[in-house]
């Protein structure tokens, strides 16, 4: 009598056999996806690390100029007058050249908006409590600070500095400059 396909020693030899040989495919295919895949992530890797380095230096470029603004308008004779009809103007200014700087304004020492850029009449906005404004009237050269605008709901970077008048050899004589220059 013959025995059954199932029932004899070949059956298991057969599977084997097989398993053997999708197993073995498995692997070829994972090893050779898994090399496929840091072929082309390296690539893009390097893509990726040169365009961080790309935006790194565009936003220490884009901070350095916000940075050379205000200290610039911080010791303009205008600013320092702490006079909203000298301030206005230039502050108008910045906006209108720079066109990331959404609201500019000059607070005074007790922390009351003096004038912003907008030209409105500040409506006795009070800065006193923010962090930007108690630094700058401890005298820290520049204060950044992140925020969500409460005018826009939008991330916003906050500069600031204190107004300051800066010591110039300017008097009403020339002669005077010269002297004191000699000195």
């Amino acid at each position: 009598m013959k025995e059954s396909f199932f029932l004899s020693l070949r059956f298991p030899s057969a599977i084997n056999r097989i398993l053997g040989a999708v197993l073995l495919m498995l692997t070829a295919i994972w090893f050779t996806s898994f090399h496929a895949a840091n072929i082309m992530r390296s690539p893009a890797q390097q893509n990726l690390e040169l365009r961080s380095d790309v935006l790194t230096q565009s936003i220490s470029r884009w901070e350095q100029m916000n940075v050379q603004v205000l200290r610039r308008l911080s010791q303009n004779a205008g600013t320092v007058s702490m006079k909203a009809s000298q301030q206005l103007p230039l502050l108008a200014a910045v906006n209108r050249s720079y066109s990331d700087i959404y609201l500019a304004e000059a607070d005074n020492l007790e922390g009351y908006v003096v004038a912003r850029r907008s030209g409105t009449a500040p409506d006795r906005l009070n800065r006193s409590d923010r962090h930007w404004f108690k630094s700058a009237v401890g005298g820290t050269e520049i204060t950044r600070e992140a925020a969500i605008s409460s005018l826009t709901g939008k991330p916003a970077v906050i500069f600031s500095t204190p107004i300051r008048e800066v010591a110039s050899l300017s008097t009403d004589k020339p002669a005077d400059k010269l002297e004191k220059f000699k000195d």
